[in-house]
């Protein structure tokens, strides 16, 4: 996810920036799914749950961010 973001940086004004950031969504999401599978088979670790959760305000942050990157674009129009 984060090497997603860097590799997009320096397109932050343009829709590029936009697309890294879908691609760094998308990849939280896949990891969630996969912290939910061990999850599922049992391995029911704190260090899990905490990751779980932390991945899970990442998706958020990142929904949030591109949002507003939007949205700003948006007004410039």
């Amino acid at each position: 996810m984060g090497a997603n973001i860097a590799e997009g940086q320096d397109s932050y004004q343009g829709k590029e920036f936009s697309r890294y950031l879908d691609i760094s969504i998308r990849s939280a999401i896949e990891s969630d799914h996969w912290i939910s599978t061990l999850l599922g088979l049992g391995q029911d670790k704190p260090e899990l749950k905490e990751l779980e959760q932390d991945n899970l305000e990442t998706i958020k942050m990142l929904k949030g961010l591109k949002n507003k990157i939007n949205d700003k674009r948006n007004q410039a129009h």
